[in-house]
């Protein structure tokens, strides 16, 4: 009787395979049913969040990502209606991997590495598990090409340090290492939560979804070649398990509200995240364009602020220099950290915004453009966003052009805020990529303020984000109308509504 699956793997496995069987081989193994990749995918749950992992290799063992389960005194499996406790066998950090024991069988189906090269713009199959559901959900992405992990986003390959810095630490040096090779992801649905769900192509591994930690509040995603590393993870790894966790766990790994092995203190937010989850804030873009947004990371400015570059971080420092103006309450710097703020992320683009806890979205309709208005406590203080996703980069310059011109359309008379004596010209921050063929990006950061008729007063300010990443346009701009007349808390908001600007990007994909 002729065997689907095993005439294929002979055919991968034997076959010269030059530019034409190479494809074919993709092709059959793509057939495949997914049923039988599902069988072998796993749910982890930890005391501080959730991702996933592989069966591979021997009966009973697992592979994850090493962040997911790094100094965790618990560590779980989760297959079908089962789950059973788990140990580390075996680390290799440099590839951020983990092989884990189960301390009890489950006759897991095992999968195999895909051999070769991996295949670049093929759909593949990666894998969620919906909340008090054990059935995995298939789901599919593609990857655009290999890099080394400091060459993953322009903008990260500017801040190494930061970047290593976000990354786990087993106290002498980060992991995984910034020159390990990594895929990069042509679609952007991938986020922190699916941490260690393998990517497959048939009943064959090709990868494994890495990545997670906040830079500058947000995501970054990659995905680790199983092909090499699952290999060195079981003849080159370490059998020290670490015992150091990964930062602020509620900026890295998803957390899941099924999750019966979470902290107390994290169960509520778990809880949140998942009502927000399921009713994700939608709406449609100039070009009819459906973008979903949900919030991926709840956390104080404090813990933002130790994610962000060193730049961004001057600029939230400078942000209080005008309090020295006010005599009475003036807001303080442990005021601000204090505040918590959201982070949203739209499932296709991966544009992410962020806002003061508790903010309200709403969409309008300005000058036959959409943009979404965060509601303020505060008559007089607005925060306006614009999301756009285009087909080119010409479409996402129209775009900024035309928000520039919104922004500053109310009649006032917007300028650059005069200098004092000895100090440098204000100029716009501005970064422009746009003519890179690989990764085109440009971003600015605006401030503009309106005088009073003698021109010796700020009565306005405003502050704005915008930015483009390849076909997509992400602008945000914050206004105060009044600028003398605000109180501590009408100011301290205000200075939260900035911080949020700019931590308004895209994600690092």
């Amino acid at each position: 009787m002729f065997n689907f699956l095993k005439s294929t793997k002979w055919f991968c496995r034997f076959s010269v395979l030059g530019g034409a069987s190479l494809w074919l081989c993709a092709f059959m193994l793509a057939a495949r049913p997914a049923s039988g990749q599902q069988e072998s995918v796993v749910l982890i749950n930890t005391e501080v969040g959730s991702g996933y992992g592989v069966a591979w290799g021997k009966s009973g063992n697992v592979v994850t990502a090493l962040h997911l389960v790094a100094g965790r005194s618990k560590i779980f499996v989760k297959w079908k209606n089962q789950e059973v406790a788990a140990t580390i066998e075996k680390i290799y950090q440099p590839a951020d991997l983990a092989l884990l024991r189960l301390r009890t069988p489950l006759n897991i189906p095992r999968l195999e590495i895909y051999p070769g090269d991996a295949p670049m713009d093929t759909p593949l199959n990666f894998w969620e598990a919906p909340l008090k559901m054990v059935r995995m959900n298939k789901k599919e992405t593609k990857l655009d090409r290999a890099v080394p992990l400091e060459r993953l986003d322009n903008r990260l390959e500017k801040n190494l340090a930061a970047f290593a810095k976000a990354l786990c630490s087993d106290g002498q040096s980060h992991y995984p290492s910034l020159k390990t090779a990594v895929f990069k992801f042509e679609e952007r649905n991938i986020k922190k939560a699916h941490s260690g769900s393998p990517l497959t192509l048939g009943n064959q591994i090709v990868g494994l979804i890495d990545g997670g930690p906040a830079i500058n509040a947000k995501g970054s995603i990659w995905a680790i070649p199983a092909i090499g590393n699952f290999d060195k993870l079981l003849k080159e790894g370490s059998s020290a398990a670490p015992s150091r966790t990964c930062s602020s766990q509620r900026l890295y790994s998803g957390m899941r509200a099924d999750n019966p092995h979470l902290d107390p203190e994290l169960a509520g937010l778990a809880n949140d995240l998942a009502a927000s989850e399921e009713n994700q804030f939608t709406f449609a873009d100039d070009s009819g364009d459906r973008l979903s947004f949900a919030i991926e990371y709840r956390a104080s400015c404090e813990e933002a602020y130790g994610t962000m570059f060193e730049e961004d971080q001057r600029f939230i420092r400078d942000l209080l220099k005008d309090e020295a103006d006010f005599e009475d309450e003036r807001v303080t710097w442990k005021d601000l950290l204090g505040q918590s703020i959201d982070i949203y992320q739209d499932n296709e683009t991966g544009a992410t915004i962020a806002v003061p806890t508790g903010s309200e979205l709403r969409v309008e309709k300005e000058d036959g453009h959409t943009v979404v208005k965060v509601s303020s406590p505060h008559a007089g203080t607005t925060m306006i966003i614009s999301v756009q996703q285009t087909n080119s980069v010409e479409e996402s310059k129209a775009a900024k052009d035309w928000f520039q011109q919104y922004m500053v359309s109310d009649g006032r008379e917007w300028v650059e805020e005069k200098q004092e004596e000895g100090e440098e010209k204000y100029e716009d921050d501005i970064e422009d990529y746009l003519n890179d063929p690989d990764e085109p990006y440009y971003s600015a950061l605006i401030d503009r303020v309106v005088y009073d008729p003698d021109e010796e007063s700020v009565v306005a300010e405003l502050y704005a984000s915008i930015t483009i990443d390849e076909n997509d346009f992400l602008g945000v701009v914050i206004k105060v109308n009044d600028w003398e007349g605000l109180t501590k808390a009408q100011r301290l908001y205000y200075y939260l509504l900035e911080a949020c600007a700019i931590l308004t990007d895209f994600a690092y994909y």
